[in-house]
């Protein structure tokens, strides 16, 4: 299962200046199935892997989709999944989660039957637009995915070191078994990083 911060993941397929949101969401899919594809066969060049992917971004302000989700929507539902992968030995799932439906919560904690987290984009005080629980429900997720699955790999594509707690618990839930957590990002450690990423962090993915 890989965790996706899709607004980071728009920023690394470098898609921010790309008027048409429906291109942005193609690209920033395809980049993501790229990197993970990379990553998994830098793993293990002889296994072979399903990959579901689960996006967590700003999806709806109030009740209402925003344009990205739109966007992501119409993308997957025309996408032959079957050539997202560059490898025979990598399969990406067409059945991709979105964050705002959390893989363990209580049935009657969604809205609308739809989903547990609406308004995850947000107007703030001074009218800019704010992702709100987006963070967490990848941590909650990544979690739940520890406990629920742990013979599994969780892949996390992500950039801030909010991650890194629910990652350092996560691989404590599964160490001694056959379940791997996996950091990848693009932004290299710098001089002032005080955490131990080693055997976490998988890096020389992006080139």
């Amino acid at each position: 299962m890989a965790f996706v911060d899709w607004r980071a993941q728009m920023h690394n397929a470098k898609v921010d200046a790309e008027a048409d949101v429906n291109e942005q969401a193609s690209r920033t899919l395809s980049s993501v199935s790229r990197i993970l594809t990379r990553a998994l066969l830098k793993m293990d060049s002889a296994a072979r892997f399903k990959v579901t992917l689960r996006l967590y971004h700003g999806w709806t302000k109030g009740f209402q989709p925003t344009v990205n989700r739109t966007a992501i929507s119409a993308v997957i539902a025309g996408m032959d999944f079957s050539l997202l992968s560059t490898s025979p030995n990598v399969v990406i799932s067409d059945d991709v989660g979105f964050g705002d439906v959390l893989l363990n919560a209580l049935p009657e904690r969604l809205r609308g039957g739809r989903v547990h987290l609406p308004g995850t984009l947000r107007d703030d005080e001074e009218g800019r637009l704010r992702e709100k629980m987006v963070d967490t429900a990848l941590a909650s997720d990544l979690l739940t995915s520890a406990v629920t699955y742990p013979k599994e790999w969780s892949v996390v594509l992500a950039e801030d070191d909010d991650i890194v707690p629910p990652l350092f618990v996560a691989e404590a839930w599964k160490s001694g078994g056959e379940g791997k957590v996996i950091l990848v990002r693009k932004r290299t450690l710098g001089k002032q990083n005080l955490l131990n990423l080693d055997g976490l962090l998988l890096k020389d993915v992006w080139r």
